[in-house]
Order: structure tokens, then C-alpha cells, then sequence
């Protein structure tokens, strides 16, 4: 009888070894699940980031934003601009010119937006990030 109820422990200690393991292994496949997702949203953030940084800077450095825009790929959407970027980001501009006495600031904001899920029902694209970029352009002003 002593041999049985001997058994019987190990049995048991066996069943919650494998219970501990199982319990771990779930906990650590959600936590690799979670990292994989915000790594996939920081790479996106950070493509967004460089994509509108580069044309924030090229609109920085241009004399006309309005015309460089028209001449590159860029469509007039309204009252701003549209461009659907590469991969899954889509990006909106708005122009808005400040005359001052002794020259012009051109005020410039690039919204980039990711593609919306099929599931969701809003059907609108998620704004991942804006940046607003403003150049002084100088006239002859007052002396």
C-alpha cells in the first residue's frame, strides 16, 4: 500500500509540472505576440516619419510649395493635396500663405495616414502621424 500512494505523488507532482509549463509557455507566446505588434508599429511610424520628414524638407527648401507640389506627384484633392506613398501609407498636405511686411511664411501641414482594416466599419484611415512645417520666404520688406 505504500508503494501505490507513492505513485499516486509523483502522479500528481507530474501533473502540475506539465501545468506549470503550459501556463508559462501560453504567458510567453503573448507576450512575443504583443513585441511583434508594437514592433510592426514602430516600423510604420518610423517609415511615416521619414517619408514626411523628406518632403517636408523638400518643401522647406522650395521658393514655390505650391507649384513643386503640382509638378511632382502630388493630386490636387480640394483645398489641400493627396499622394498615396509607397506600402500602406497615404499622405494629405494643406498650404496656407501669411503675408507680413517684410516677406511671406508659407505654413505647410503633411498628415500621414495608415490603411484601415477591412473589419472596421468607419471605413476611415488611421492618422499615424502630422507634421507641420513653416518656411519664411523674404520680399523686399519695410526698411
Amino acid at each position: 500500500m505504500f508503494v501505490r500512494t507513492r505513485k499516486n505523488v509523483l502522479l500528481i507532482e507530474l501533473i502540475i509540472v506539465i501545468l506549470f509549463f503550459a501556463i508559462s509557455a501560453a504567458i510567453t507566446l503573448q507576450v512575443y505576440s504583443h513585441a511583434y505588434v508594437r514592433g510592426q508599429e514602430s516600423a510604420m511610424l518610423t517609415q511615416a516619419l521619414v517619408l514626411a520628414q523628406d518632403w517636408a524638407d523638400r518643401i522647406a527648401l522650395s521658393d514655390d510649395p505650391e507649384a513643386m507640389l503640382e509638378q511632382s506627384e502630388w493630386a490636387k484633392d480640394g483645398e489641400g493635396y493627396r499622394l498615396e506613398a509607397q506600402g500602406d501609407l497615404t499622405m494629405t498636405l494643406t498650404t496656407a500663405r501669411y503675408a507680413l511686411p517684410s516677406g511671406e511664411i508659407s505654413r505647410v501641414e503633411i498628415s500621414v495616414y495608415g490603411v484601415a482594416d477591412e473589419e472596421e466599419e468607419g471605413g476611415e484611415d488611421p492618422l499615424i502621424l502630422t507634421l507641420p512645417v513653416e518656411s519664411y520666404l523674404p520680399g523686399w520688406g519695410v526698411g
